[in-house]
């Protein structure tokens, strides 16, 4: 009987490691509608595309899957949060990659630990990016305009390594227009509130990577973070949405369980 059990054990934990190990490929798209009546009625229906923890690598990992699902989404804005880069071997391939996503409105994004873990000197990664049509944002924002409304995009520097400064993000966003902002770890949340933030995009979390059905995201890798913040979408207050991705990459251990691959598409809607 012992001997039974032990064996059912090893098969079990085999058969579980295969699906985790095959589950880091399934890419899925995850869709969003964030409704707001502060969204300036030009920006009705604006499509933007999350894309996220990508950790690059010449390993084969659903990245086809994900490029493939954002374009044949055809979204307005590409948003991206960070960890690009798996190694520093792949990272122009990395470069090319990222490249290749296209909105009609352009590809933004924000840095995160892993990025400047793997890039070649400081600033080899936004100037290259910036060379293919990505623009990077270092505590900075930008303003996009649709006939006589404003909307923004504020990008955040890496909250993990503390390179995050959410005032001087902000300095140039009137206070009572529409801000989207872009942090690599959902770790600002707080900040975004106070601030009134009206949508914050954010990943580093990787959906805590291996779940239990059925229970809130056990590793956030965010010290603080409460778990239920660690995935997908969450009302923060009457003006403030949090977004957090999966990613669609990988770190230690190389597999998902019961928690699939991501990327977002999310409607704004004004109402």
């Amino acid at each position: 009987m012992l001997w039974w059990i032990l064996g059912s054990a090893v098969v079990a934990t085999a058969g579980l490691l295969a699906w985790g190990s095959g589950e880091g490929s399934r890419v899925c798209l995850v869709h969003y509608t964030v409704h707001s009546n502060r969204l300036p009625p030009a920006f009705d229906g604006l499509r933007l595309a999350h894309l996220s923890d990508v950790h690059y690598s010449a390993r084969e990992r659903g990245e086809k899957l994900a490029l493939k699902l954002i374009l044949d989404s055809q979204p307005d804005l590409v948003l991206f949060t960070g960890d690009l880069l798996g190694n520093t071997e792949s990272a122009p391939m990395a470069l090319t990659y990222l490249g290749e996503f296209r909105g009609a409105r352009g590809t933004l994004g924000v840095l995160g630990n892993h990025d400047r873990k793997y890039s070649l000197t400081e600033d080899w990664l936004p100037r290259e990016l910036s060379a293919r049509g990505v623009q990077v944002l270092f505590n900075e924002s930008v303003c996009l305009c649709r006939e006589q409304d404003a909307l923004w995009i504020v990008g955040v520097d890496d909250p993990d390594k503390g390179f995050d400064r959410v005032g001087r993000a902000l300095a140039a966003v009137p206070e009572d227009e529409f801000k989207v902002m872009l942090a690599h770890s959902p770790k600002v949340y707080q900040e975004a509130v106070d601030a009134g933030v009206d949508l914050l995009l954010s990943g580093h979390t990787h959906g805590g990577q291996i779940q239990i059905p059925g229970v809130p995201p056990v590793f956030t890798n965010v010290d603080g973070l409460p778990h239920r913040l660690a995935e997908g979408l969450s009302r923060l207050s009457e003006r403030t949405t949090l977004i957090v991705s999966h990613g669609t990459g990988l770190t230690w251990p190389p597999i998902r369980l019961f928690c699939p691959p991501e990327v977002g598409l999310i409607e704004l809607r004004r109402g």
